[in-house]
C-alpha cells in the first residue's frame, strides 16, 4: 500500500497515503502515524481523528505558478 502512493509530511502524521493513486485512481486518504510513546503526540493523534470524525475537513486546491505566485484553483 505504500510505495508511489505514500508522502511524506512527518507533521502532524508520519504519511500520508494516497490509497490508489498509481493504479486506477485515488481511492482514499490513509493519515499514518507511529505508535504515541508521550502524551503530546496521543493528544495530536486524538484531535485529527476527532476532526475527521466530526467531519471538519475540507479540500481546497491552490496552484504555484513558475513565478511563485500561488492562487486558488477555480474548479
Amino acid at each position: 500500500m505504500l510505495g508511489d502512493d505514500a508522502k511524506v509530511p512527518f507533521h502532524p502524521v508520519d504519511y500520508i497515503v494516497f490509497n490508489g493513486m498509481k493504479a486506477d485512481g485515488l481511492r482514499n486518504l490513509v493519515l499514518l502515524d507511529r505508535a504515541a510513546i508521550d502524551g503530546n503526540r496521543r493528544n495530536l493523534q486524538r484531535s485529527v481523528e476527532a476532526t475527521i470524525s466530526r467531519g471538519h475537513y475540507e479540500l481546497t486546491t491552490f496552484l504555484v505558478g513558475d513565478d511563485g505566485t500561488v492562487r486558488e484553483n477555480d474548479r
